[in-house]
């Protein structure tokens, strides 16, 4: 149906091997270290529990992680700034999809986080923000802002941790990649993303993707 519904997508998935994976609880977009192929790992009883428009929201997430090249991102050198920076890019691409489209888990702009009891002022601020952050944006934009919130609530004695966040997949795979690993894979995303933009733009077959992100997609 990904395929139907969406050529630009589409093109980027038929580069992409589809393994299922019992050592995650979700999905997982990584590489094969043995042939460098590009790989969306699922675990399959995950996969189950979810409506057709869910498991298909979770592979559009999954596949826009490689668009954006999210996979060969550096890491923050700052490792208590990991969770941080998936959450911001999570946020980026949830925001592409929309709410209707993905489970509950999935933290969305404009979508309110169910509170929990143990919630603290950071969750709360934090919470707050989702809920008002504007859609569309940067993975950059959502970190730099959840950074701010971290940074204050130090400043004011808190131990500058996001506890409410939950989320559709799993990104460890990301910072293992070595750095002549991690510049081959680049190079090879941006083959893939070159190819299947420009086979859209010829045949207008974008899909539902909006045209301020085809523009993104263009000038990477």
């Amino acid at each position: 149906r990904i395929y139907l519904h969406e050529p630009f997508l589409a093109a980027i998935s038929l580069e992409i091997s589809k393994r299922p994976e019992g050592r995650i609880e979700t999905a997982a977009v990584g590489f094969d270290p043995s042939t460098h192929d590009l790989v969306m790992f699922y675990y399959p009883e995950f996969f189950r529990k979810l409506t057709t428009k869910e498991r298909m929201g979770v592979i559009r997430h999954e596949l826009y992680h490689v668009v954006f090249q999210h996979i060969t991102d550096r890491w923050p050198t700052d490792k208590t700034m990991h969770k941080t920076f998936n959450i911001a890019t999570d946020m980026a691409i949830n925001s592409i999809i929309g709410a209707e489209n993905l489970p509950d888990l999935a933290i969305i702009p404009g979508k309110a986080i169910k509170p929990r009891k143990d919630d603290t002022e950071l969750d709360k601020k934090f919470g707050e923000f989702v809920l008002n952050a504007p859609l569309l944006q940067s993975s950059d934009y959502y970190f730099e802002q959840i950074k701010k919130l971290i940074e204050e609530d130090k400043k004011n004695g808190g131990e500058g941790t996001i506890n409410v966040v939950n989320g559709v997949d799993e990104h460890d795979l990301w910072g293992r990649l070595p750095d002549h690993v991690r510049d081959m894979i680049k190079e090879k995303i941006k083959g893939i993303v070159v190819k299947a933009a420009k086979t859209a733009d010829q045949s207008n077959q974008w899909g539902n993707i909006p045209s301020e992100i085809q523009e993104r997609i263009r000038k990477m």
